[in-house]
C-alpha cells in the first residue's frame, strides 16, 4: 500500500490512522519534511531514502522524517500508528 499526501496541508487536515498487521508493510511518500508517524499500539519499524539508520518505534513513540525521501513502514506485530495532519 501506498500513500501519497496533498502537494499542501492546511490547518484543516485531518491525520491518517491506519491498522498493519504483523509483517504488513506500508510506502509513505510525503512531500514535505518533517512528517511525524505516532505509534497507538505495536512495534513498527521504520526506514527513510537518505537515512542510514533505520528506526524501531513501539507505543506511545513518535518518528519524525528528516527529509522528503520515501518511507518504509514494517509492522514488527500487529499495530496501529497516526501520521498527523500538518498545521
Amino acid at each position: 500500500m501506498t500513500i501519497t499526501y496533498p502537494n499542501r496541508w492546511t490547518e484543516q487536515e485531518s491525520s491518517v490512522s491506519l491498522n498493519l498487521d504483523k509483517g504488513a508493510l506500508i510506502d509513505l511518500q510525503p512531500p514535505m519534511n518533517g512528517v511525524k508517524i505516532q505509534v497507538e499500539s505495536g512495534s513498527l519499524w521504520v526506514t527513510q531514502e537518505g537515512d542510514a539508520s533505520d528506526h524501531v518505534i513501539g507505543p506511545g513513540e513518535s518518528f519524525v522524517t528528516a527529509g522528503r525521501g520515501l518511507i518504509v513502514v514494517q509492522a514488527l506485530r500487529c499495530s496501529a500508528f497516526r501520521v498527523p495532519g500538518q498545521g
